[in-house]
């Protein structure tokens, strides 16, 4: 969002009506930072049809990322209703408003079957493919693991692991540590969605990635950057697995789960 006002681009968004939302956008006809318009804000959920359609009247191109992206849902209806149906209200707003291109955003995990998270994902790229049989155009990306500035959210899982290596608060690792996975700088994934929406084949898939690393290089770098170097202790797999048990019963008690057994199967 960010990147496109600084563009001078006119921007609409979708914004659940919370407290903790309203507060982080100005209200109309007041200027944004860098003294252009703010972005016009629709309020509304991605599972409501009325207010995705709002949304995108006379709208020319849609970067679609609402998603619930995280380990554990206390309703596990939500990852159908927000990342599949929600999906699909997109693309029937976008057949109606006669937008140029759909752009959606999707997970380099798709291929997967471990979580609901995943199998949802899954659905949502085969309603965009839905989308494109039909006449649209979209072109999907599957960023991999993004960190960088924003949010401290349950969604936003690899920069909490910086914030909390940081305070010496991460200190686990499952197993030796050295399971890779791919690392990928916002900025980066920015750039990738920009190129995506001017330059992408329509129906491509592109995944947006970085640095392949493991555990125990990836905390080795945040300790070369802040200069605050903590060790990690090994947790066997089973235990992990037990952990992940015990976080999804606090789970069930109203606490969101750092992990689940089904993550320390994908992160291993």
């Amino acid at each position: 969002m960010k990147r496109l006002l600084d563009e001078g681009r006119p921007l609409r968004i979708l914004v659940r009506p919370r407290r903790a939302n309203v507060s982080r956008f100005p209200v109309p006809g007041s200027r944004d930072a860098a003294g252009g318009p703010p972005p016009d804000v629709i309020w509304g959920d991605i599972r409501d049809p009325a207010a995705v359609t709002r949304l995108l009247q006379g709208a020319d191109l849609v970067f679609h990322l609402a998603a619930h992206a995280r380990a554990w849902a206390a309703n596990p209806k939500d990852f159908e209703a927000i990342n599949v149906e929600g999906t699909r209200n997109v693309a029937s707003a976008a057949l109606t408003a006669g937008v140029r291109r759909v752009v959606h955003v999707s997970t380099e995990l798709v291929d997967g079957d471990e979580t609901l998270y995943q199998r949802s994902k899954r659905g949502a790229e085969q309603v965009v493919h839905q989308y494109l049989a039909r006449g649209g155009d979209a072109v999907i990306v599957r960023p991999t693991r993004v960190y960088g500035p924003g949010p401290l959210t349950p969604a936003n899982s690899v920069t909490r692991i910086i914030a909390l290596y940081r305070r010496g608060l991460f200190r686990l690792r499952i197993a030796d540590g050295g399971a890779r996975a791919n690392y990928v700088y916002v900025d980066d994934v920015v750039d990738g969605l920009l190129k995506a929406a001017e330059r992408g084949a329509r129906g491509a898939a592109y995944v947006l990635g970085g640095e392949n690393l493991s555990l125990q290089e990836f905390t080795r770098l945040i300790a070369e950057v802040t200069g605050r170097r903590h060790g990690l202790w090994p947790v066997p797999r089973a235990i992990a697995r037990l952990v992940g048990a015990a976080c999804e019963l606090g789970g069930r008690l109203g606490i969101e789960p750092m992990i689940t057994r089904q993550w320390v199967t994908i992160l291993t």
